[in-house]
């Protein structure tokens, strides 16, 4: 437990949560990522998006070193 942050937390497999972020929370399908890089902005876009429902999630923005 780690009470830190002032909540317990419960240690999870990493499969577990690899299997949380990409599945769907609507229908439980796969989802497909794509991948947009800017190599002079050194920027990386995350854009998720089930096939099955045609849910997307929420766009992810990193940083490239």
């Amino acid at each position: 437990m780690d009470l830190q942050r002032g909540f317990p937390t419960v240690p999870r497999p990493n499969e577990d949560i690899i299997e949380a972020l990409t599945t769907c929370c609507v229908c439980g399908g796969k989802l497909v990522f794509k991948h947009e890089t800017d190599f002079l902005a050194l920027q990386v876009v995350e854009k998720g998006c089930c096939p099955a429902c045609g849910i997307k999630t929420k766009e992810n923005s990193f940083i490239l070193q």
